[in-house]
Formats: C-alpha cells, structure tokens, sequence
C-alpha cells in the first residue's frame, strides 16, 4: 500500500489554485485545476479518506464526483488498483514525510545527472587557461 500525499500546489500568480498528488518517492502521481466553485471539494476530489459531503449545486457535486473517479483511475493506472491511499497535507514543508519524499526524488536526480568530463585545449602550442566549471 502506496501513500500519496495531496496538497495545495498553487502559486500566487496561478489563476486558478492546483493540487498536486506526489508518492513516497517524490513521483508526481497526478493534479488538478480547480475554479473558485470547485475548490471547497478538493479534497473529496482527491480522495482523502473521511471528506464526503460537497459544497456547491448539483453542476458542481456533478464535476466533483466525476473528477475522483478519473483521479482514483490516474492512482490505480500509476501505483496499482487499490493499492494506495491519500492523507492531505495542509503544510507540506512541515512534514516529514514530505521532506522525506522530495529528498529521494532529488537524490534520484542529481544520481542521474551525467559526469562532466574537463578537458584542457591546446591553442597554438599553449595551454588554454584553466577556468572552473560551473
């Protein structure tokens, strides 16, 4: 059993707010934009457990429960069919396990990253001045 963490993933200058769906490795598992009447549903939208009762008109109930269906297919396809669950996190930078999970995603990165090799080019006969890489 995977956990996905959700949380708010909207900047100030987003016109509408995001919330991003990452696993205990740092993998983006999935998002979602939301409009000023949806945003109340976020987390029911997302899947996390105990959120069951929607704000909004039937248009919006409508939307909301359509997007969890095709939010819980996007976990199923990624991590496995049923084979995870969500909590929210309202501050992700205080939580260990988000802490965690982006320390494994960027360890991942730079272990990726490809070796710089320097060379020193001879001009004319002389040396090139060594210079660092940065």
């Amino acid at each position: 059993m995977k956990t996905l963490m959700a949380f708010d993933y909207s900047l100030p200058t987003d016109p509408k707010p995001k919330v991003l769906v990452i696993d205990e490795e740092g993998n983006p598992i999935t998002g979602c934009s939301f409009v000023e009447e949806t945003y109340p549903n976020r987390q029911f939208v997302m899947s996390v457990p105990g959120v069951v009762k929607l704000v909004g008109d039937s248009d919006v109930v409508a939307a909301a429960m359509q997007t969890r269906v095709d939010v819980a297919a996007d976990y199923d396809r990624v991590v496995g069919a049923g084979e995870w669950q969500v909590i929210w996190l309202d501050a992700p930078r205080e939580s260990e396990m988000f802490k965690a999970a982006q320390q494994k995603r960027s360890s991942r990165i730079v272990a990726n990253l490809p070796s710089i090799t320097v060379l020193e080019i001879t001009i004319g006969g002389e040396a090139a001045p060594k210079s660092p890489v940065h």
